[in-house]
């Protein structure tokens, strides 16, 4: 019986090892170097496991190849290569852009309709189209105007962390969850013209949407994993990312705020009015834009909005706590504008400084994964040249560069200074936090707009102080989570600035 399992065992580690060899060939005829995997799984049995997050192990091929421009990887069996060179990162996310025009990750728009016309899925001429409908929501016009409104949300946020901090020690108040009350509030108000009650209702229907969007667990991650990289699977299983209660509520939501608006003739200055206009005028002209475009885009300024910036918020807070001289400097330089001078706070080189090197630490979206949509020359170390074939995805692993001592020396301090030096966004294309080029992050303006105006105000009145509960740096990812997201959470005290004084 023994010596059978031990024949078993054998066969079967020969054979996963042949197949191995047979999967490490593509690259090899290419004469591009490989990071061994796993048959079927490639690199990442991990992910499938859930043990580690897809970001850390991008970074784990990463350090493991310190003298390689880009190494072959498989993202279960598909060849994928990531680039651990920034020079050719910035290349591939800029100049030719034209050779990577393409997001990578896949969604099938019959189970995921809405989702599939998300501008970050879009391809091509659509995209292009598109992107151009929704880049005047983020002029710098239509900014200026959400000041007030984002202020307004200040003030509740304030109130709430007040009335709630006392009670919440010794473990202090879930960061990530204040943050995303937040954001939740202030995309609901400039999105549909519509409060949350996110601070007032822990169960408010809006921020619970939210909840089932981006919900971190072990069903999640899974479903992230079989929409975006297994789509055989996917279709076999049917299994859609968009949670069904989601898709109804906000084709409710958005339905009934277009009817009544084109009802009522009501106008209000929110994302929703640029939506109708788009489909007024595409309907002078005769082209396709109606409420399932305008709901499928409504539901990405609400998703992209709320959930990236709460992660980038909560993080800033959590980064600011743990450093008491950048506190105090940023408490100082807000104490010298007037409380009411919002634009001022948005021009603060420390501020800026400070989420910058808190989105160094933490990206949001610790890769970004690109198409390759016609065959580009790849300059091999060894010389010579390899055409990287159209259709291949490309990694560009955005937190393994960010962490890197090599691009930035003392990787893992919170060190807002480097950001006001010469160079200190390190060597060209190394800090993309929002990626790069013709497909970088639309609303980027808007989300450090609010990550800034809600930590600003938070500042001027608490100090942030750690907890038992907050975790030692580094931060340590939650493997279940595809975004930045500490294991066990963010927890943090905010401690009145008169009563720390006294």
């Amino acid at each position: 019986m023994m010596l059978a399992l031990a024949l078993a065992t054998g066969a079967v580690a020969l054979l996963a090892l042949l197949l191995l060899r047979g999967r490490g060939g593509v690259w090899a005829k290419l004469h591009v170097p490989w990071e061994p995997g796993l048959p079927l799984v490639g690199n990442y049995g991990r992910v499938l496991l859930q043990t580690a997050a897809i970001q850390n192990i991008y970074r784990d091929i990463y350090r493991k190849h310190p003298d390689k421009p880009f190494v072959g990887i498989y993202k279960f069996r598909k060849p994928a290569l990531l680039v651990r060179d920034p020079d050719l990162a910035k290349n591939i996310l800029t100049r030719d852009f034209s050779s990577f025009h393409d997001n990578a990750l896949d969604v099938d728009s019959k189970l995921d309709p809405l989702l599939a016309l998300n501008p970050f899925f879009l391809r091509g001429e659509q995209w292009k189209r598109t992107r151009a409908q929704l880049v005047p929501a983020f002029s710098s016009g239509r900014l200026r105007q959400l000041l007030q409104p984002i202020h307004d949300v200040t003030r509740e946020l304030i109130s709430y962390v007040r009335a709630e901090s006392p009670a919440a020690l010794p473990d202090g108040l879930d960061v990530k969850e204040l943050a995303a009350k937040f954001t939740t509030e202030v995309v609901s108000s400039v999105a549909f013209g519509v409060r949350a009650n996110s601070f007032r209702d822990p169960d408010a229907e809006i921020r619970r949407m939210g909840r089932r969007i981006m919900q971190a667990d072990a069903w999640n991650n899974f479903l992230f994993t079989i929409s975006f990289f297994l789509p055989t699977l996917r279709g076999l299983l049917r299994v859609s990312f968009m949670p069904k209660e989601v898709d109804r509520f906000f084709r409710k939501l958005v339905g009934e705020a277009v009817r009544h608006r084109e009802e009522t003739g009501v106008e209000r200055n929110d994302f929703l009015q640029l939506l109708l206009g788009l489909k007024q005028k595409a309907q002078e002209q005769g082209d396709e834009y109606g409420n399932e475009e305008i709901t499928a885009h409504a539901i990405t300024f609400f998703s992209d909005g709320f959930e990236t910036s709460s992660v980038a918020l909560s993080f800033l807070l959590h980064d600011l706590a743990g450093s008491a001289a950048a506190q105090r400097r940023l408490r100082e330089e807000l104490g010298r504008l007037p409380a009411d001078d919002h634009e001022a706070v948005l021009r603060m080189p420390f501020l800026d400084a400070c989420l910058m090197e808190s989105l160094r630490l933490h990206p949001p979206a610790g890769f970004l994964e690109k198409r390759c949509t016609s065959a580009y020359a790849l300059a091999l170390p060894g010389g010579g040249t390899a055409q990287l074939p159209a259709g291949v995805d490309v990694v560009l692993p955005v937190l393994a560069w960010h962490s890197d001592p090599a691009l930035f020396p003392d990787p893992h301090a919170f060190r807002p200074e480097r950001f006001l030096e010469e160079g200190g966004a390190g060597p060209r294309g190394a800090f993309v936090p929002f990626g790069d080029g013709p497909r970088q992050c639309i609303g980027m303006r808007f989300a450090q707009m609010q990550v800034k105006m809600g930590a600003a105000a938070l500042v001027r009145a608490f100090e942030l102080r750690r907890t038992p509960r907050s975790p030692a740096d580094p931060v340590q990812q939650d493997p279940k989570n595809f975004l930045a997201a500490a294991l066990g959470g963010l927890w943090l005290h905010f401690e009145p600035v008169d009563a720390a004084a006294a």
